[in-house]
């Protein structure tokens, strides 16, 4: 894994299982890297202290 070094990358697992097409560049998907950051941050809080 690169960490996302390289980039974003964003797949449709049940369309694309073999993730062929990232979709991070799709303008249908434009919203959607940053509302799963904001859903992580969210939860990262709780996952450090269960650890």
């Amino acid at each position: 894994m690169d960490e996302g070094r390289n980039g974003i990358e964003l797949y449709d697992h049940d369309a694309d299982p073999r993730e062929y097409t990232n979709l991070a560049t799709d303008p249908q998907y434009a919203t959607t890297p940053q509302e799963l950051r904001t859903l992580l941050s969210a939860q990262l809080p709780s996952f450090r202290q269960s650890r």
